[in-house]
């Protein structure tokens, strides 16, 4: 044990982590190598122990191993090999240095987030000594607000009828296509590959591509436009299952759609429009107005008609309640909106205006203790009571609020309407 102590000292001493330390005394007391998980190790652990890994798309299982395998590489740079050497302070560098690299805020987080539940995965199988080192009490978050000055915006009237437009000049299929969007809020990608299968009765029922591996439903109802394309679309059907084939083989095969989409709308509201600089970290541009824009428009014009927020999870198939914080707050700024318009409606009712215009009530009289010390000595409370139009009762109350007692009975005379205007006049300058 002594040797395994001098011996743990002057690991400690040349490269400071109290983790080799501890494994120089293990591996000298137990006489053989302890197994340590490698970085490598530890996103296998994860892959392993998580349950629904599996259910997760192959284009997010890649993105998760690339965060990590980032990770790693970086980790390997600094002459870190095990899991149990990432302390908090190689978190925090780790995290400074993605952020220094002009990444968006959803991008660090969605990075950190990625690692701390990798992280926390392992430390629950093997016990880490320094546990979770990316958890959000440690590593903080950029992400502060639900809603960006780079998120994406809803379509004004005028902007829907000029996208509209210019999508026609593109082609039916085109055109189709941004009618789906603008009339489901469906994503690019559920509306390339709309299917003749999700069409039941007047609604439309589907899993939405982006959460397909939780199995939520959206329901939306066909209205009348849609309903017109898709008779005209069903008359020259196919054998495709695809309500649009054109489209759909597009977006099968590559990113193609999202591209061309953006440049519709590009063509149709100018870039000056769409995209606009918000992000001073990243130095660089954001696009506001998008396809997804069409989502967002209906999400804008359900709140402005004040639709229950679990209506709105059905049609547009939400599960994070993060939307529906979100969608809360179009409820309150549609409230706020058509409050304004209620405000500006009655300032308008010039009749009820004109109806009290140049009128002056005049100044009501109510009793204070000065006043009220300077009648006592010199007026009964049924006096008094008239001077303030007030009952006798009323005076007595007035009295005891103001904790005043009168000496001696008074016995005042009654007060003509001369007197007791001449006394309120007398009150109301003083």
């Amino acid at each position: 044990y002594i040797e395994s102590e001098i011996a743990a000292g002057a690991d400690f001493r040349r490269n400071g982590s109290a983790a080799k330390a501890a494994t120089t005394v293990i591996q000298t007391i137990i006489g053989q190598e302890w197994n340590r998980p490698t970085l490598e190790d530890g996103f296998r652990i994860y892959r392993e122990h998580t349950p629904d890994y599996g259910d997760l798309s192959p284009i997010y299982r890649g993105h998760l191993e690339g965060i990590y395998r980032n990770f790693s590489n970086w980790c390997r740079e600094q002459n870190i090999r095990y899991m149990d050497e990432v302390s908090q302070g190689v978190a925090l560098r780790y995290a400074k240095m993605i952020w220094e690299q002009r990444c968006a805020e959803a991008t660090h987080d969605s990075y950190i987030k990625t690692l701390s539940k990798i992280f926390s995965t392992v430390d629950v199988i093997i016990n880490l000594p320094n546990r979770n080192p990316f958890h959000e009490k440690l590593i903080k978050r950029r992400r502060t607000g639900l809603i960006s000055a780079g998120t994406h915006q809803p379509f004004e009237p005028y902007m829907l009828n000029a996208v509209m437009k210019e999508a026609a000049q593109a082609g039916q299929d085109w055109f189709d296509f941004f009618l789906v969007g603008l009339h489901t809020g469906m994503r690019a990608k559920d509306a390339a590959l709309f299917q003749w299968s999700w069409i039941k009765g007047n609604f439309i029922e589907f899993m939405p591509y982006k959460t397909r591996r939780y199995r939520i439903v959206a329901r939306v109802p066909i209205n009348e436009a849609l309903r017109q394309m898709l008779i005209r679309r069903s008359a020259t059907r196919t054998d495709s299952p695809f309500v649009n084939p054109v489209i759909a083989a597009y977006r099968q095969s590559s990113d193609w759609i999202t591209k061309n989409s953006q440049n519709i709308i590009d063509k149709a509201l100018g870039k000056e429009t769409t995209k606009v600089f918000v992000d001073e970290h990243r130095k660089r541009k954001s696009c506001i107005l998008s396809f997804h824009s069409f989502r967002t428009t209906l999400m804008s014009l359900l709140a402005e008609r004040q639709i229950p927020y679990r209506d709105a999870m059905e049609i547009f198939g939400w599960r994070s309640m993060e939307m529906v914080q979100v969608y809360e707050k179009m409820l309150e700024r549609a409230r706020g909106e058509r409050d304004k318009r209620n405000q500006d409606a009655f300032n308008g009712l010039f009749e009820l205006h004109n109806a009290s215009a140049g009128i002056t009530a005049i100044a009501q009289l109510h009793p204070t203790k000065e006043a009220l010390e300077k009648l006592l000595p010199h007026y009964s409370n049924v006096a008094i009571g008239k001077i303030y139009g007030i009952s006798d009762v009323a005076v007595k109350k007035w009295l005891d609020k103001f904790d005043l007692k009168r000496e001696k009975q008074i016995l005042s005379p009654d007060l003509s309407d001369e007197e007791i205007q001449r006394i309120r006049a007398e009150l109301q300058a003083a």
